[in-house]
């Protein structure tokens, strides 16, 4: 599938464009393999770009989520590859540049429905801090933190109906940590040691919303495993996959 160009990600730090290496016009969120291991997370991406070869994808991903190229709240003008791109990265660092900063620059871009789905938090328990601490511990989210690669797939559109928004639709494919080579997510270590991590298909759909205060605003609806979407998640016909 043709994958999106993440370049645009970069036009508003002009001095760190010659950092930018293109990535043969694949999207592709690439790591040195931080992981969500303690001592991984402690890297800066800087550091960890500079400890495994200088790869300069993480350098590409501390720019994505910079204050000046990461919006701080939805807004009717960023556009929904802006928005998922910008909230993969920000789960890829996690904990930069403090624990559970990703997560914090996440929780305006999702639905509440979406913030439940993935960590199994009520209405009453539906605030950033308590998302921030849920979150870290989501089988869902975990996939994309500390992620060698993420490449985001050409979107599928689907048309707004009566009751609801426009709805678009990414495949994303997700190279692990690292640190996943040899142990689970849970920490349990693997029966036999991979030469790569493992690779995980997602699906990222984001909605138009039409309710306030996010009207008109590209919103994270649905981050689901492929291998759990073969049902379509209670999604009707018309809202596609």
């Amino acid at each position: 599938a043709m994958l999106l160009h993440v370049a645009p990600l970069l036009l508003a730090c002009p001095s760190a464009v010659a950092a930018y290496v293109p990535s043969g016009g694949s999207s592709s969120i690439s790591g040195g393999g931080g992981g969500p291991a303690e001592s991984s997370r402690r890297q800066t991406p800087t550091a960890a770009a500079n400890n495994n070869g200088g790869n300069h994808d993480w350098l590409e991903a501390e720019l994505a989520v910079h204050p000046s190229n990461f919006p701080s709240r939805p807004a009717p003008d960023l556009q929904p590859d802006h928005v998922a791109l910008s909230c993969l990265r920000s789960l890829q660092l996690v904990d930069h540049p403090h624990p559970g900063a990703g997560l914090d620059r996440i929780f305006p871009f999702l639905t509440w429905q979406c913030r439940s789905a993935v960590t199994g938090q009520g209405v009453a328990d539906d605030t950033a801090a308590k998302f921030r601490v849920r979150g870290a511990l989501s089988p869902i989210l975990q996939v994309f933190m500390g992620a060698t690669r993420i490449d985001l797939g050409q979107a599928t559109k689907t048309p707004g109906t009566a009751t609801r928004g426009d709805i678009v639709s990414y495949p994303v494919r997700v190279r692990g940590a690292t640190v996943h080579a040899f142990q689970h997510r849970s920490g349990i270590i693997r029966q036999g040691i991979r030469a790569e991590p493992p690779v995980t298909n997602m699906i990222v759909r984001l909605e138009r919303s039409r309710r306030p205060p996010n009207d008109g605003c590209w919103m994270i609806k649905d981050i689901v495993d492929v291998r759990f979407a073969k049902g379509g998640m209670g999604w009707s016909r018309d809202e596609g996959v």
